[in-house]
């Protein structure tokens, strides 16, 4: 430990950690929010795992298990090598970098986002959101997203990474310092599945702050307040065709749990 950079404790180990734990791509960072530090890094138990740790003085450490992992469907082909995580808005959000071993040993980064930093979701399961260039291009082959959160600078967001030509085999990677831009608030959006009518959506019940509600989007979107019985407001949100929703200030949600997953039921197989 360093007050001021310069002058050093004498190290001391961190407890908490097991031995399948910590391999690259650790990513720790103090929680306003809990109150806590946090540390996402790699599990390996026969593929690639995400996992989560929590502590109060960054020396003892309580792991909160597997919080993310490839789905039933990509099997060990794609896995999950990395998350790295930053609070925005009132969530969390990670770039979380996919290992495709069956697929050319290409690592590209998709977007996940938690309201707990517990429970995680793919924003678009399969879909890039920093997507690899064409082979041969300075980031072909790998890509690693940047640990903490964006900066704004003229209404965008500025994401480095690095990136590589090389697809992940060994350690002989080379690797240059790239920039990616997105709009603010940009990550994810609703928009009508028909372009060409509007849409309707209605949100979970929340609670106002206080502030004016304000929309972030691309066209026009019209917004009705419905009051619910306890006093909250839930907004009835309906986009002119090729509109696109972005985020929405001045509400906060009522509850933060995300609905239970709807797995399909396993193909039954003679013994």
């Amino acid at each position: 430990f360093s007050g001021d950079g310069i002058h050093w404790s004498p190290p001391k180990e961190a407890i908490g950690f097991n031995a399948k734990q910590g391999d690259t791509h650790n990513n720790a960072f103090f929680d306003t929010r809990s109150g806590k530090y946090l540390w996402f890094t790699k599990m390996y138990l026969g593929e690639r795992l995400v996992s989560r740790l929590e502590s109060d003085d960054f020396l003892n450490w309580k792991s909160s298990g597997i919080v993310l992992r490839s789905s039933l469907d990509e099997g060990r082909d794609t896995q999950t090598y990395a998350l790295t995580v930053f609070p925005y808005a009132n969530l969390y959000l990670g770039y979380l970098m996919m290992y495709h071993v069956g697929n050319g040993r290409v690592v590209d980064v998709e977007l996940a986002w938690s309201p707990d930093s517990i429970h995680w979701e793919r924003v678009k399961t399969g879909t890039p959101f920093l997507k690899l260039s064409e082979k041969g291009s300075y980031d072909s082959g790998c890509i690693y997203a940047q640990a903490g959160p964006p900066v704004i600078q003229d209404g965008k967001l500025l994401i480095y990474y690095g990136g590589s030509p090389t697809v992940h085999l060994g350690w002989k990677r080379s690797a240059s310092l790239c920039l990616a831009r997105l709009r603010e608030d940009g990550f994810a959006a609703y928009e009508c599945k028909d372009k060409t009518r509007p849409a309707i959506l209605t949100t979970t019940p929340l609670r106002e702050t206080g502030k004016p509600v304000t929309l972030t989007a691309d066209g026009d979107v019209s917004v009705e307040k419905i009051k619910t019985d306890d006093g909250n407001v839930r907004l009835k949100l309906t986009l002119a065709p090729g509109a696109k929703l972005f985020a929405i200030t001045g509400v906060e949600l009522v509850s933060t749990a995300l609905p239970e997953p709807k797995l399909p039921p396993l193909t039954k197989l003679p013994v």
